[in-house]
């Protein structure tokens, strides 16, 4: 079955191989290695569930990486 595409934004991605991205939603990339967020108060639900359970989806993500905007917090969520 094909990957259904993630429209979700982002702070940032990586990607080591050439971008793959939906034909449907051309900004949303089908191959990210090492997704990054910046959090804040109003998306930390957002970014720690829902955005965790779809980014799992993601066969070639490997890492998950939410950054706090107003302290020095990183949180590493690592396949």
């Amino acid at each position: 079955m094909p990957l259904a595409p993630i429209a979700i934004p982002t702070s940032a991605s990586y990607v080591n191989d050439p971008p793959e991205f939906a034909h449907t939603q051309p900004e949303s990339l089908l191959n990210s290695m090492v997704l990054i967020e910046v959090i804040s108060d109003s998306s930390a639900v957002t970014d720690h569930i829902q955005k965790l359970d779809e980014y799992q989806r993601i066969p070639s993500l490997q890492e998950y990486l939410l950054i706090s905007h107003d302290n020095s917090r990183i949180e590493r969520y690592q396949r």
